[in-house]
């Protein structure tokens, strides 16, 4: 039997203890042999060609077709068809000593004549054999074709499997190119990054270089290093300039879009406000809840009730966290209770009481030191 290797195409050596052969016998059903370990024929000159011992049982046929199997990865085994007699030749007779009976034929004894008569007989099955000879070597010519093609297969599969090994190969090298592409990009990055923090380092730098820039380096008139170059000791201090400025008539600024002439457009503005203000007639502003309606509608009767209800509005007691200071009411109970309430004092302490006289309004810290006495501000 014949193994190959249908990756590399080429004979299989080595694995006999792997093989296991099978066989049909005159197209029956597919058995193993009795024998299960193969034997490589030689492993130098006949590479790939295994042997196994059969049974007088396992060749009691006359047609074997023998095949197998390896459990070997991507090992295959060749099958060879094997006709053990030819045609027909079951029916020559042979004596005990294996020589053919010429008196017997077909199993008759024959005479002389019987012998010359069947002649012609004899030659024709002789023929007979020669013709299943020849289909004999036809079958094992076809078997070989069979076997060629099977190699010619495996030989296309191999050509597929390179060409898959090649596109496989193609698309890691396409993917190293990507990798350092990328690795280029990230340098480029890197190298920007560089740059911008020199750029920041150098405008970080910037206002120091421009104040520690000595003056007299800069003559070009009419630039700001030579305005600020001519400024000496002698020129005009702030308050001059302030003075100036402040000083300055602002009729004397007419220039559009100018700061004086905003400033004199607003002081024209304020100075003729006033008057203005007063002399328009109440009686032209009728909407309701502006302040000129509000005015227009207060005469000398609503003036004395307002007055009235301001003198006699009520002031609450003022509460422990009071502000005295935040309205004038607030400021007058404050007097108030300061005239009128309970009051207590001690050497560090001056405590007002509310109008009940037992509940605490304010607590003044005093002190003196024997020259001043210090009464604290009120909490």
């Amino acid at each position: 039997m014949f193994a190959v290797d249908i990756v590399t195409n080429a004979p299989k050596t080595g694995d006999a203890a792997n093989i296991t052969i099978y066989e049909s016998l005159d197209d029956g059903a597919v058995t193993a042999l009795t024998d299960t370990s193969a034997s490589e024929l030689e492993a130098t000159n006949a590479v790939g060609l295994y042997t196994v011992d059969l049974t007088q049982a396992e060749t009691n046929a006359a047609k074997i077709v023998f095949s197998g199997k390896s459990s070997t990865s991507n090992v295959r085994i060749v099958p060879a068809t094997v006709y053990t007699v030819p045609a027909n030749f079951t029916n020559t007779s042979i004596d005990s000593n294996g020589r053919v009976d010429v008196i017997k034929v077909a199993g008759t004894t024959q005479t002389a004549g019987d012998l010359f008569g069947q002649g012609s007989t004899t030659s024709t099955n002789v023929n007979t054999v020669s013709t299943n000879l020849n289909t004999t070597s036809t079958n094992v010519n076809t078997t070989s074709t069979n076997v060629n093609t099977v190699s010619t297969n495996l030989n296309a599969a191999s050509t597929v499997v390179n060409t898959i090994n090649t596109n496989v190969g193609t698309v890691s090298t396409n993917l190293n190119t990507t990798s350092t592409n990328v690795n280029t990009v990230s340098t480029n990055l890197n190298t920007i990054h560089g740059k911008v923090n020199t750029i920041n380092t150098n405008v970080i730098a910037t206002p120091g270089l421009v104040w520690e820039e000595l003056l007299a380096n800069h003559t070009n008139t009419g630039t700001t290093g030579k305005q600020l170059g001519d400024l000496t000791t002698a020129s005009p201090s702030a308050a001059t300039i302030a003075n100036t400025v402040w000083e300055t008539l602002l009729s004397a600024h007419t220039n559009s879009g100018t700061y004086g002439l905003v400033v004199n457009t607003i002081n024209t503005g304020v100075t003729n406000t006033p008057g203005l203000v007063w002399e328009v007639a109440l009686a032209s502003h009728t909407n309701v809840g502006t302040a000129g309606k509000k005015l227009g509608d207060i005469t000398a009767a609503n003036t004395t009730a307002i007055a009235s209800a301001v003198w006699d509005a009520v002031i609450t007691e003022i509460a422990d966290d009071d502000d005295l200071r935040s309205s004038i009411g607030k400021m007058l109970r404050g007097v108030f209770e300061r005239l009128f309430n309970k009051v207590t004092q001690t050497v560090t302490h001056q405590k007002m009481y509310k109008d009940d006289g037992s509940t605490l309004a304010v607590d003044m810290g005093v002190s003196d030191d024997g020259t001043t006495q210090t009464k604290g501000q009120s909490a």
